[in-house]
């Protein structure tokens, strides 16, 4: 990691070798699966509640602007609340994107609690994401780093 520019020390979180892979491997797609969070746990060597308090403690200290679905129409991937507004079709698929405009739930299955909130089923909602995702509604589901914290960069250029 570079040095910090105007030569102060680096950000907590990027002196944790862990944060910097956690944040590194959340900006790639989060896994459609029943516990994305213990996937991305296991590819890192962490447990599945050690990748939602470090993704709760970077999402607090600003390190993380947004965790969720990053919306292909939106201008600011941390506020793809206008992009869900701008659907046109009903159902779950309206439901869905105004259920996660301000990110997922951090929990062991959060698809399956976006399911709770728009009355569906954790296969369904991890269904039509992936549906999105081919469509390029969504560009993918995963973390916006604060540009501003020295943070890895994008793999998609945002």
């Amino acid at each position: 990691m570079p040095p910090p520019v105007d030569g102060g020390a680096a950000p907590a979180w990027a002196q944790d070798p862990a944060d910097r892979r956690l944040l590194a491997q959340l900006m790639q797609p989060l896994p459609l699966c029943e516990r994305p969070f213990a996937a991305v746990g296991e590819a890192l060597g962490l447990s599945e509640d050690e990748v939602i308090d470090r993704l709760r403690r970077l999402l607090g200290r600003g390190a993380v602007r947004h965790f969720g679905p990053l919306f292909r129409d939106s201008p600011d991937p941390a506020e793809p609340a206008f992009a869900a507004l701008q659907v046109p079709q009903a159902d779950l698929r309206r439901d869905l994107l105004t259920a996660t405009r301000s990110g997922l739930p951090l929990l062991p299955r959060p698809y399956e609690a976006v399911g709770a909130m728009v009355g569906a089923s954790g296969a369904a909602v991890r269904d039509r994401f992936a549906e999105l995702l081919a469509e390029g509604v969504i560009r993918r589901i995963g973390a916006v780093p604060a540009d501003d914290e020295g943070a890895p960069d994008d793999p998609e250029g945002r």
